[in-house]
């Protein structure tokens, strides 16, 4: 029997290319890693991740919303004349 894994070799990606990939530090990466949102394969010292599961993560976040501009009426120098 085949493990999915190794079947994938091609398919891994390092740490930076993941930082790189998502905009992210590596202590942000760590952070995601260690509340479970993320796992990763280590080989000696290297560590490692499956794209799969980097597509998983991200189709996982929430989505981003966009707020709607404030009135212009908050501002007291709009509409302002000298």
């Amino acid at each position: 029997m085949s493990n999915p894994d190794v079947d994938r070799l091609d398919e891994l990606i390092t740490i930076a290319e993941f930082c790189k990939l998502a905009r992210f530090s590596r202590n942000t990466f760590y952070k995601e890693l260690r509340e479970g949102r993320l796992s990763a394969r280590q080989c000696g010292r290297r560590v490692y991740l499956l794209r799969s599961e980097v597509e998983r993560w991200m189709r996982d976040m929430p989505a981003a919303t966009v707020a709607a501009p404030k009135a212009a009426m908050s501002n007291p120098f709009v509409g302002a004349t000298a």
